[in-house]
């Protein structure tokens, strides 16, 4: 039962950090840093989180990833208007 246990909670921490490392590389595709290439491997680590999970956790996943990306990527709305960027939120 502890071996299930420690199996699972080093399966999420793993499935965060290739969430967080997808979210990394598909950030570096846009401007400023403007790494295009990368953007043929930026989802690479995703995939390999949906292809070892459930439907449920797929969507919630992939919903928890894009948020992340969205809100990581819309970072200049904040110089030109806080109201702006807390409604984004």
């Amino acid at each position: 039962m502890k071996q299930k246990q420690e199996k699972d909670s080093w399966s999420i921490i793993s499935n965060v950090a290739f969430c967080a490392l997808t979210v990394l590389l598909y950030s570096c595709v846009f401007p400023p840093r403007d790494i295009s290439w990368l953007a043929y491997f930026a989802l690479v680590p995703w995939l390999i989180v949906v292809s070892r999970t459930t439907i449920k956790s797929q969507l919630l996943i992939s919903y928890v990833t894009g948020l992340a990306f969205f809100l990581v990527n819309t970072n200049w709305i904040y110089p030109v208007t806080i109201p702006g960027y807390i409604s984004m939120c």
